[in-house]
């Protein structure tokens, strides 16, 4: 790992302390996307719930993002955890709920606190990964950033439909993402492109199943909200990589960066 530039009086427990909190925030944040939406269930339905959770979710991830950014201008490096499912899928009544939440909020204050101390004491996925000083590629991180929220408002999509047809959510763990390094910008475009067409296969099956059992809603809602943009998020990608390599590496990598990405 290429040595950090503007690393300056940044203490290695301060940086383990902000890697602890951005996972901290983003376990809250997961959390309160589970509140969300089973306040947003036909059997809860409770619309001011759902709007209050479903804010204090994207607060909490933009917590974890502000952190992100500033791990990257600190010099330190940003390694991600596995985050753990919700410890329910139902969440009760709006109080028991709420009471679920202040326990939480209390939980990262300490961590912020513990952090504040830690920072006292010694003086102070892939989006962010190009954001990092010695990779610096503020188009292929503005790129990523978008896709990751695209994604997450797929998932949210498909969360609305699961309450509209009756269905129950139900979360799982989220393994952290297999690498912390991401290598150049075309190596995390070759990731990126096989990521998509997972997704794609895996939207597909799920499009064949509602077809088997004669769905033709959710065939519809597939093919309106996911194929199409699949397909040309793929075709996207794939001519992404095939510049990259036209460029090359280093200048080239960065008038790519500069010229097409930052557009």
């Amino acid at each position: 790992m290429a040595v950090s530039q503007p690393r300056q009086n940044y203490a290695v427990e301060s940086e383990a302390g902000v890697n602890k909190q951005i996972n901290m925030e983003l376990y809250a944040s997961y959390v309160y996307h589970s509140m969300a939406y089973y306040f947003d269930r036909d059997d809860v339905a409770l619309p001011g719930f759902h709007k209050f959770f479903k804010k204090a979710s994207e607060e909490e991830r933009e917590h974890a993002e502000k952190l992100m950014k500033f791990q990257n201008q600190r010099g330190g490096r940003i390694v991600l955890q596995d985050i753990r499912k919700p410890e329910k899928d139902e969440w009760g009544d709006g109080l028991a709920a709420m009471q679920v939440a202040l326990a939480l909020e209390k939980n990262v204050n300490q961590a912020l606190l513990d952090l504040h101390k830690v920072a006292a004491d010694n003086g102070d996925a892939q989006a962010y990964y190009f954001d990092r000083d010695d990779v610096a590629l503020p188009g292929f991180h503005k790129f990523f950033k978008k896709a990751s929220e695209e994604e997450r408002e797929h998932a949210e999509k498909l969360m609305k439909f699961q309450n509209q047809r009756g269905g129950r959510i139900v979360l799982q763990d989220i393994r952290k993402p297999e690498k912390d390094e991401w290598g150049d910008g075309l190596a995390a475009m070759q990731v990126a492109l096989a990521l998509e067409k997972n997704v794609n296969q895996a939207l597909l099956d799920l499009h064949k199943v509602a077809a088997d059992n004669g769905d033709a809603q959710m065939t519809d809602f597939i093919e309106g909200h996911y194929l199409t943009e699949q397909v040309e998020s793929i075709k996207q990608i794939s001519d992404h990589i095939t510049n990259l390599k036209r460029c090359g590496k280093g200048l080239g990598e960065y008038m790519f960066d500069k010229e097409t990405l930052q557009d």
